[in-house]
């Protein structure tokens, strides 16, 4: 199963996303490689459809270190 793993530090869950995204993008557009395509569709879902407030409030708001783990489903768990 692909995850894609975020590092939550000095920002919060959706802004740690964003750049994940952005990192795949940029990787994607100098290389093709099928398996970052699949965290992009992950990461792109978890943007569209994750409740970012509520996340915040758990915990994700960037004021501690934390790494989670995102699956395909919207989950998350931490690492």
């Amino acid at each position: 199963m692909v995850s894609v793993i975020l590092k939550i530090k000095d920002h919060c869950i959706e802004t740690a996303a964003k750049k994940k995204y952005n990192e795949l993008v940029n990787l994607l557009i100098k290389e093709d490689n099928p398996k970052k395509e699949e965290e992009l569709d992950i990461i792109l879902n978890f943007l569209k459809k994750a409740d970012f407030g509520k996340l915040r409030k758990m915990g994700y708001d960037g004021s501690k270190e934390v790494v989670v783990e995102v699956f395909e489903d919207g989950s998350i768990k931490e690492v």
